[in-house]
């Protein structure tokens, strides 16, 4: 009824300009049907206060100053492959502002792709008993921490890392040559990953070498700790990580393949970290299992999932799968597995990895139904749910929001240019969504600031401003897996840090005159009511046909008399008028 409504308000509006025959009615109606878009966008009815209005008048020259640069000379950050723009954008004042800012929560993390690249290198393999095996295919490597010598194999020749090093003609490039073979980022993306598949897996031997690295009984927690520490710096106050809870093993080459083992270092690093840095909130953990992996395998991670959720129920939050979604078993593959707590009557929340995929109307592409069939909670990726009307219905209906991961969509050949995000359309039309960064370290971003770009420049209207930022902000927020309880006490820390955030974007632009900032009379967020603006629009004369004169066109005057009827109705639609 509400869609009928506004359809038929636009058509009145369509009708109205039609009959126009003066420009200055024709540019009266094309600024109503112009705020009448823009109600339907994410942030529209987010209010600026005070200091803000100063911050938003400086972030909106930059970004109008960034947008103006990539018209006039075609060179757009978002619309290039971020390892060529990371550059350009770390020189823009909107990427500064944000940097600064305080971006609350990243609700899509990986558990070995928490901490920089440079930490990896520069600490973990600086300690004492790490190998390394340098391997010829794609030029990557493999590590591993030992008390005695590793057996050479036919794939590996394991070598002392310390050993190495010292005998290496030059320290800094020894290093250097560790940080490229575990790195995924190169000179020439556009070259060397010639195909979605091949891009995938190289990003995936990120993995293979960071694993023998972060699960070392010696590095573990330290690691964990290092990745929260870089989230604080860049803003973030919160993360909730996809782990597979692999097996932590010690230098004598024993591990404790127990899930709950590796749970509970997760659950001593953040508490250790959350009292060294009280200014920060916390994380929480989703179990991942792998796509590829069998079924009787997924079922059993399920059943831990289960197990464990009921032990740390706040910190152990729900369920995901992940790997590859176009060369891996699919949802309804798994479907047994899957519906295995519902038939139990157990509660594991899932928060599938779905609709990652260009393939439209393949098996892969409808692993989005079967997530919303399954009741997830969030939805990593997305990509594909554009396409599915249904999709789009049970997420606004059912508040189901969209992990969006800029960054990772495009190095990963989703989407080349970030101005064609699907996101784009969520935002236009207030699909509930957050920013988060996937697996960042592998892709060279920070946390959340590269991200948090890369959609404000690049996927939201030229016209979204810092509204749209706090809307963002509070959406990462909101549909966390916090306890109501919990995100009380987060909301109140984050709106301190915000407070923070104004006064130094402030100091840092030299504003001391904010309160000049503030309008006299500050714009209603609120979009105008169909009914205000049909009766506006009936009143337009000079040179222009009224909407109340179409004495002479019955069926149109019909179409302005039933958008007016769904008006009044409005309130009671629900009930039937």
């Amino acid at each position: 009824m509400a869609f009928l409504a506004k359809f038929l308000l636009l058509a009145a509006l369509f009708i109205d300009v039609a009959t126009c025959t003066s420009k200055e009615a024709y540019l009266t109606v094309r600024e109503q049907v112009l705020a009448k878009d823009a109600s339907s966008a994410t942030g529209w009815d987010q209010t600026l206060e005070g200091k803000e209005w100063a911050v938003n008048d400086v972030l909106m020259r930059f970004k109008g100053e960034d947008i103006a640069k990539g018209r006039n000379t075609s060179v757009f950050p978002p619309a290039t492959h971020f390892f060529l723009a990371k550059e350009d954008i770390e020189k823009s004042e909107v990427f500064k502002i944000i940097k600064m800012m305080p971006k609350g929560s990243n609700l899509h993390g990986h558990d070995t792709a928490l901490a920089d690249i440079d930490w990896l290198v520069k600490n973990a393999t600086y300690r004492p008993h790490c190998y390394m095996c340098l391997v010829d295919l794609r030029d990557t490597i493999h590590f591993r921490f030992s008390e005695s010598p590793l057996n050479d194999t036919s794939e590996c020749e394991w070598k002392l890392v310390e050993t190495e090093r010292e005998n290496s003609d030059d320290v800094e490039e020894f290093d250097q040559m560790l940080y490229d073979r575990i790195s995924f980022v190169v000179d020439d993306p556009i070259t060397k990953y010639g195909n979605q598949n091949e891009v995938w897996t190289y990003f995936e031997d990120y993995f293979t070498a960071a694993d023998g690295l972060v699960y070392y009984a010696g590095v573990f927690k330290d690691y964990y700790k290092q990745g929260l520490k870089e989230s604080l710096e860049d803003g973030g106050l919160y993360i909730e990580t996809r782990a597979a809870l692999s097996p932590i093993y010690e230098l004598d080459g024993s591990q404790n393949d127990s899930a709950e083992n590796t749970l509970l270092q997760y659950m001593e690093a953040n508490d250790e970290f959350l009292k060294e840095n009280p200014e920060y909130f916390g994380s929480k953990i989703i179990h991942a299992s792998f796509r590829v992996f069998d079924k009787a395998s997924v079922a059993a991670h399920i059943d831990t999932a289960i197990d464990l959720r009921k032990k740390y129920p706040d910190f152990m939050v729900g369920f995901d799968l992940v790997n590859q979604e176009d060369q891996t078993k699919t949802h309804l593959e798994l479907i047994d597995e899957l519906l295995l707590p519902s038939q139990r009557g157990e509660d594991l929340p899932y928060f599938f990895h779905a609709g990652e995929t260009n393939w439209y109307g393949t098996d892969v592409d409808e692993n989005l139904i079967d997530a919303l069939l399954l009741n997830t909670t969030r939805i990593g990726h997305g990509i594909a749910g554009i396409k599915h009307p249904w999709v789009l219905q049970q997420i606004k209906e059912r508040d189901i929001p969209i992990e969006v991961n800029p960054v990772s969509n495009q190095v990963l050949m989703h989407i080349h240019d970030l101005r064609n995000h699907p996101a784009s359309f969520f935002l236009s039309e207030d699909y509930p969504i957050v920013i988060s960064s996937d697996g960042n370290v592998v892709f060279g971003s920070l946390p959340l600031s590269h991200d948090y770009y890369e959609a404000f420049v690049g996927m939201a209207s030229a016209k979204a401003d810092l509204r749209l930022l706090k809307r963002l902000i509070v959406n990462s927020i909101r549909y966390s897996a916090l306890s109501e309880k919990e995100e009380g006490r987060y909301m109140d820390m984050w709106n301190s840090r915000w407070e923070v955030f104004l006064d130094d974007v402030l100091v840092k632009y030299n504003i001391t005159n904010w309160e000049d900032f503030i309008p006299s009379a500050p714009p209603t967020s609120a979009p105008e009511t169909t009914a205000a603006a049909t009766e506006r629009l009936g009143t337009v004369s000079d040179g222009v046909t009224s909407v109340n004169q179409f004495t002479t066109a019955p069926f149109l005057w019909l179409v302005v008399t039933i958008a007016a009827y769904f008006t009044i109705c409005n309130d009671v639609v629900q009930n039937g008028c």
